[in-house]
């Protein structure tokens, strides 16, 4: 039996920035592997689908959600595309990530409020909006990564 089978996982920045397997788009590749039915959520919407055919094409269960993370709505839309498609999620893995180019001298601080809620505040809205029904099933995982290149 595979680890994850009939584990319902969504992965957060599913979709690649550029050609091949990103971080997130491997991992949603690997838990459709190990059995489990992945919500592919990117902020590009044929990013996001095309994780979801390949998982697909592999004979997996996938779909594609279209989301930006800084949208302070994003855990609820979340949560409720996981309860229509699978009745809830037992899985989140956030695996979105960005950098401010320059250094601290020549960067704003709205660049570093930009950085803060895509790479921090999102991940803790998601959790938020996800955290009270995974308690009230008994159960849960969440997992963060952060790989930038700059």
């Amino acid at each position: 039996m595979s680890r994850l089978a009939g584990k319902r996982a969504a992965v957060v920045g599913a979709g690649s920035v550029g050609p091949g397997l990103g971080i997130g788009k491997a991992t949603a590749l690997r838990f459709a592997q190990a059995g489990a039915r992945v919500l592919c959520i990117d902020r590009d919407a044929t990013a996001a689908a095309e994780t979801a055919a390949l998982i697909a094409d592999a004979g997996g269960t996938a779909r594609a959600l279209a989301l930006d993370v800084t949208d302070p709505d994003a855990g609820r839309a979340l949560q409720a595309a996981a309860e229509t498609a699978w009745g809830g999620l037992d899985i989140l893995h956030y695996n979105v990530g960005i950098s401010s180019l320059g250094g601290l001298i020549d960067s704003t601080d709205a660049d570093w409020e930009r950085v803060f809620d895509v790479n921090l505040m999102a991940a803790v809205r998601l959790t938020r909006a996800t955290l009270p029904a995974m308690r009230a099933q008994g159960a849960g995982a969440y997992s963060y990564v952060s790989s930038l290149v700059g």
